[in-house]
C-alpha cells in the first residue's frame, strides 16, 4: 500500500509539472515504455491495489504493480533505444503508445511501426551472439548503429521487412559488426500469408542509405545468402563498410 501511495503522489505532482512531457514506466523485464502525459486521461488502481490502469482515450492499459520498478518523467524524445546485453535486450521506447511496439524474445527484437510512426529513430548498441533486429514499418525510418555486434545463428542479423527507405547512420567513432548463420531457420510466413524473404546478414525489402563516419563489417556466412541485400536500391553516402562474402550484395542498384 505504501508503494501505491508514493507512486500516486509522484504521478499526481509530476503530471502537473510535466504536462507537455513524457511519462516512463520502467519495468522489471528491461523494457521502458513512454506515454505522453497529455494523452493520459485517468490513472487508477485496482481494488486490491495490485494493478495500475492508465486510460488514454478509449484504450485502457493495465500493469501489475510487481512488474513496475519505477516511474520517471522527461521531455518528448523521438528515439527508441535498443541495447543488446548478451542473452537479453534493454529497450527504451518513448513511442510505445504512439504507433511503435517493440517485442523482445531473449535477444531477438521485433519492431512494428504503424502509419502513425513517421521518421522514427532506432539507436542500436551492445552485443549478442544469439539475437537479431527485425522491423516492420509503414513509414521510412532511421537506424543508428552505435557499436553493435549482432550475430544471428539462424538468419539475418538485421532484417527489414519494410518497403520504406531505411537510413543507416554509422555513428562517429563506432565499430559495428553483423553476422548471420551458416544455415537459416525454416521459412517465415507473415500475417498476410506471404513467405518472407531473408536473403542476407543485412536484408531489406526497401532502399538502404548508409551515412556517418563509423565502420561496419558484415560477415555473410549463409550458404545461400548474401552479406548485404536489398530488394530496392543501396546507396552508400559515407562510412567505412567491409564484408566477408564472395557475394557481397544481391540484385538492384548500388550507388
Amino acid at each position: 500500500m505504501k508503494k501505491n501511495i508514493l507512486l500516486f503522489a509522484c504521478l499526481f505532482f509530476s503530471t502537473i509539472l510535466f504536462a507537455q512531457g513524457k511519462m516512463y514506466l520502467h519495468k522489471s523485464d528491461h523494457m521502458t515504455l513512454g506515454a505522453s502525459l497529455s494523452n493520459i486521461e485517468e490513472i487508477y488502481f485496482s481494488n486490491k491495489g495490485d494493478l495500475i490502469n492508465f486510460r488514454m482515450g478509449n484504450t485502457i492499459v493495465q500493469y501489475s504493480m510487481a512488474e513496475i520498478d519505477s516511474i520517471s518523467f522527461t521531455d518528448n524524445p523521438d528515439t527508441v533505444y535498443i541495447n543488446y546485453n548478451g542473452s537479453y535486450v534493454s529497450v527504451i521506447n518513448p513511442l510505445a503508445f504512439e504507433g511503435v511496439s517493440v517485442d523482445v524474445d531473449g535477444a531477438n527484437v521485433t519492431v512494428n511501426a504503424t502509419e502513425d510512426a513517421q521518421g522514427v529513430n532506432y539507436k542500436l548498441s551492445g552485443e549478442t551472439s544469439s539475437g537479431m533486429f527485425k522491423i516492420y514499418s509503414e513509414k521510412k525510418f532511421y537506424l543508428f548503429f552505435n557499436n553493435i555486434n549482432i550475430t544471428n545463428p539462424n538468419g539475418p542479423a538485421i532484417n527489414s521487412q519494410s518497403k520504406k527507405k531505411a537510413t543507416v547512420t554509422l555513428v562517429d567513432g563506432t565499430t559495428n559488426i553483423l553476422t548471420d548463420g551458416a544455415s537459416y531457420s525454416d521459412e517465415i510466413v507473415n500475417d498476410s500469408g506471404e513467405t518472407e524473404e531473408q536473403g542476407a546478414a543485412f536484408f531489406s525489402e526497401g532502399t538502404i542509405v548508409f551515412n556517418g563516419t563509423g565502420s561496419l563489417t558484415i560477415n555473410g556466412k549463409g550458404s545461400e545468402q548474401h552479406a548485404l541485400c536489398s530488394d530496392d536500391d543501396i546507396r552508400i553516402e559515407n562510412g567505412n563498410i567491409s564484408h566477408y562474402k564472395q557475394r557481397y550484395t544481391c540484385h538492384n542498384r548500388i550507388n
